[in-house]
């Protein structure tokens, strides 16, 4: 009976969605600027949660969880620098991305690094490191899915990931940009009042002083700041929230939601509000992580833990939409990433180099295409699970560190070169998935995370080439510095 309740309530959900971007896509239009970025008109609300929507996902509701579960509360720290860092960041070049957007009718990141550096490799590069993240990261979407329908549900994870990614190709393929943030808002609320929720909820159910307790009977290290592993000293966890707030910045899906803001003015209220949403809801996922192992002692593979602690304390409605909410997490994010990779190569290498007479309605036809081809590499990956959710997302968020100053220092520096950001980042993507391959020895981390010491090779690479080198288009480098 419980599993039926349970099942009503994910189906209604589902179909709720679905319903939501069938009718988006009565107000689209075959053309890019609609399909890719909604014709440039979200307001405040719908941008502020789609952006949300796009960084919080099941990173936030399974991995954090998870993490925090094995290695104590420090990593809380590491997400208040990050996401106080968003506020900032999202309104200078949020709203320098718009304006800069709007005067040259740019609608992928692409078409801004080709003509900022007035070439045809720098874009190249970036679609291909860009494309060899993000699939990680909608593979950690997926794997979430599974793991939430594994548990609502009780169904075996590989027909899980098959349900969500073909649900997810369903919507994303009628609805565009415009469905995908409205869909986003419903699934963005979903996440924040149901992490918000069960912690109150927790707290009511279980009591303060039995949480405590309840951890301090398994690991009361736990409650540390290093951990019980010593994972989080101060050193690690400053270099991590500020390389993980700089990648996060620099995600494609987020580039364009700049680029779709209806104004500078939605765009930098959007990012006064961001922080205060981003942190409630990471520091919810953290806690109930942490509480989750006085809750479910005994779990095998801590990417369960939250979803079993709401199975644990609360009746099958309740678990239902909650559980509902975690799948909300990977839609939203999964819906973004892949709309925007897909826009990608779909316009700027499809379009560009492979069919250049194509109508705008092919284009979108081909991006289609090439969005379920993606899906479906995904869904091979999730199925593998060459990683934990947290691992790989956090993998593919920093691998986003030196793509960041191709997109955004040159926004403010005149002297960037495409020879000095082709070698940036390569080396510094080279630098990233060397540290988390195991082919540099973690002792040469001396206590930084990885995916800064990848950032700061990026910029002095960045300067240092571009400083004995010339290849940039001068007259608009001079016009965006303006902007």
């Amino acid at each position: 009976m419980v599993a039926i309740v349970q099942t009503v309530v994910f189906a209604v959900y589902m179909l709720g969605v679905l319903c939501i971007g069938i009718f988006a896509s009565r107000y689209i239009e075959d053309t890019p600027s609609s399909f890719y970025v909604a014709d440039k008109g979200l307001g405040t609300v719908i941008l502020l949660f789609t952006l949300m929507s796009s960084i919080l996902s099941s990173f936030t509701f399974f991995g954090l969880g998870a993490q925090a579960r094995g290695t104590g509360l420090g990593v809380a720290a590491v997400f208040i620098i990050n996401v106080v860092f968003w506020g900032p960041m999202f309104a200078s070049f949020g709203t320098k991305v718009k304006r800069i957007g709007d005067r040259f009718d740019y609608i992928t990141p692409a078409e801004y690094v080709r003509a900022r550096f007035d070439s045809e490799v720098v874009p190249i590069v970036y679609i291909a490191l860009t494309t060899l993240a993000l699939i990680g990261y909608a593979t950690v979407q997926i794997i979430g899915g599974g793991v939430a329908l594994n548990i609502l549900m009780d169904v075996p994870y590989v027909y899980a990931i098959v349900a969500m990614a073909a649900f997810m190709a369903i919507y994303i393929h009628v609805s565009g940009m415009l469905g995908v943030a409205w869909t986003d808002t419903v699934q963005g609320s979903m996440m924040f009042l149901s992490l918000i929720g069960a912690v109150v909820a927790i707290l009511v159910i279980v009591g303060p002083g039995e949480l405590v307790s309840g951890v301090q009977n398994v690991d009361a290290d736990l409650f540390t700041f290093e951990g019980p592993v010593g994972s989080w000293t101060p050193l690690f966890v400053v270099t991590f929230g500020l390389g993980f707030a700089v990648a996060s910045t620099s995600l494609p899906h987020l580039f364009q939601r700049f680029l779709a803001a209806d104004s500078t003015r939605s765009m930098r209220r959007s990012a006064v509000l961001l922080p205060i949403l981003g942190l409630l809801m990471s520091l919810a996922g953290i806690v109930i992580g942490v509480w989750s192992v006085g809750i479910v002692p005994d779990i095998q593979n801590p990417d369960y833990a939250i979803g079993e602690v709401f199975l644990e304390i609360t009746g099958p409605v309740v678990s239902g939409i909650i559980l509902s909410a975690a799948v909300a997490a990977l839609m939203s994010t999964t819906d973004s990433l892949l709309l925007s990779l897909s826009s990608l190569i779909g316009r700027d290498i499809y379009r560009r180099h492979i069919n250049p007479d194509a109508s705008e309605k092919r284009e979108v036809q081909a991006t289609q295409v090439i969005l379920l081809a993606l899906i479906a590499v995904a869904l091979v990956l999730a199925y593998i699970r060459p990683a934990t959710i947290f691992q790989l997302g956090a993998l593919a968020v920093v691998m986003h560190g030196p793509i960041a100053p191709t997109l955004y220092f040159t926004l403010y520096w005149d002297g960037a070169t495409a020879e000095g950001s082709i070698a940036s980042m390569v080396v510094g993507e080279a630098v990233v998935l060397g540290y988390f391959l195991g082919w540099i020895p973690s002792q040469y981390e001396f206590g930084l995370y990885y995916g800064f010491i990848g950032l700061v090779v990026t910029l002095v690479v960045f300067v240092a080439v571009s400083s004995v080198t010339s290849t940039y288009a001068k007259d608009l480098a001079e016009e965006i510095l303006s902007a």
